[in-house]
């Protein structure tokens, strides 16, 4: 059997409320499982995803390993921000941070888009 038959297989999935039930079975007439999610966050699935590799011999969910180490110790880490730097910022910061490359005074400001998208908050004054 070649990796393509040996990783098909046929779901089915039938929503109960916020739970799921799925039914999982290997392409061609294998043994079928049946998994219960307790609900739709990224979390239930992991624990679907570790269920299969368990039962059908697929590789678990990179959530679950720890990265490797990396050699090189910890980098030095430096607050950007520690405190707000107006009153009038109510929602946090985005979790900025600098990137600098091996360029000499090459580096990159980037933080999370959420807070960017969220309309304007009316002054608190």
């Amino acid at each position: 059997m070649n990796e393509t038959e040996s990783s098909a297989f046929e779901v089915e999935a039938v929503a109960e409320g916020e739970s799921r039930r799925l039914s999982v079975t290997r392409a061609g007439g294998g043994e079928t499982r049946h998994y219960r999610l307790a609900g739709g966050e990224q979390q239930h699935y992991t624990h679907f995803y570790r269920q299969l590799a368990r039962d059908f011999g697929m590789r678990i969910p990179h959530e679950r390993h720890k990265p490797a180490p990396s050699g090189g110790g910890e980098p030095p880490w430096r607050p950007l921000l520690s405190e707000n730097l107006s009153p009038r910022i109510l929602a946090g910061y985005g979790d900025p941070a600098v990137l600098k490359t091996g360029e000499p005074a090459a580096a990159g400001l980037c933080g999370a888009g959420g807070d960017a998208a969220r309309p304007p908050r009316p002054d608190p004054r």
